[in-house]
């Protein structure tokens, strides 16, 4: 088939504005009915950037049954989908559904008799029939629509320019552009959080081994719970005795019920330091 005789007036369809749409065939599909759970973390409303994944099915009101499904994939706002369907799927998340009508302007466009042209029938493939869909070298589609002993006349413009469209879509998953990022952040400020704390706890324990940590008693125990600012700790000699906790004690991490501790407390059992018996004996070991 002749590359120029294909060409000649013809109507580039792109394969990018198809993806929604891209194939058809007949009884397709229906959505998908489950109660599948959505993670929280892709839970996500869709917003400019947002890579999303949806579940679909494109239907032509009066057709005779012939529909459209397919799962497809796209990012909010690069008009790889039809903008107003892009427009009605802002803010949602995984899991909602959707019924939205596009009007021929708003799906394929309307139909254009111009994008219409005749040709020898001996340049179409053996066997090709009135309503084949057919692509030359350079990727244009066009369909035969109609077809003579002689000549047949093809048509560039999408199978459904012209008609309206009804999609029925369900959003499965949304990856937000700063997700990724807050994550990494989060973590970074964990680590930050907890080295700080480690680096506390060691110059508390050198204080205290140099003699520098002056006045305070040292108290090792158990603990029994934790009250919101209080630790209530069971000491070596059995006696239950309540710690002071706050912004100003020096702790490598929070410490939890059960676990065995040592800490150094003022005279008001306000804790001045707080690390596990553990963390204190592997500091002592290293040395």
């Amino acid at each position: 088939m002749s590359r120029h005789d294909l060409t000649r007036a013809s109507y580039v369809v792109s394969l990018f504005c198809m993806t929604l749409l891209g194939g058809y065939g007949v009884g397709a599909e229906p959505l998908q009915a489950n109660s599948s759970h959505f993670p929280e973390a892709e839970s996500s409303r869709i917003v400019e950037g947002s890579k999303v994944t949806l579940q679909y099915v494109a239907t032509v009101p009066g057709s005779t049954g012939i529909d459209y499904g397919n799962v497809s994939e796209f990012t909010q706002g690069r008009h790889e989908i039809f903008p107003a369907l892009e427009q009605e799927v802002v803010g949602m998340k995984p899991g909602e559904e959707k019924k939205v009508e596009l009007s021929p302007e708003e799906g394929f466009g309307p139909h254009d008799d111009g994008k219409k042209m005749n040709i020898p029938k001996t340049l179409l493939p053996v066997g090709t029939k009135a309503g084949d869909v057919l692509q030359n070298d350079v990727g244009e589609f066009a369909t035969v629509a109609e077809l003579s002993d002689t000549t047949a006349v093809l048509d560039y413009n999408h199978p459904l320019a012209g008609k309206p469209l009804v999609v029925q879509l369900k959003i499965l998953k949304v990856e937000n552009p700063n997700a990724a990022s807050s994550v990494d952040k989060l973590k970074a400020d964990q680590s930050d959080r907890r080295q700080g704390g480690q680096e506390a706890g060691e110059k508390e324990m050198n204080d205290m081994e140099g003699g520098q940590s002056k006045g305070g008693t040292s108290i090792k125990g158990e603990v029994l719970g934790v009250e919101g600012d209080n630790l209530l700790v069971k000491a070596k000699d059995g006696k239950e005795v309540r710690l002071q906790i706050d912004e100003t004690t020096q702790k490598a991490r929070n410490i939890e019920p059960g676990e065995r501790i040592e800490a150094k407390v003022n005279d008001q059992n306000h804790a001045l330091w707080i690390l596990s018996a553990q963390a204190v004996q592997d500091r002592r070991n290293a040395k």
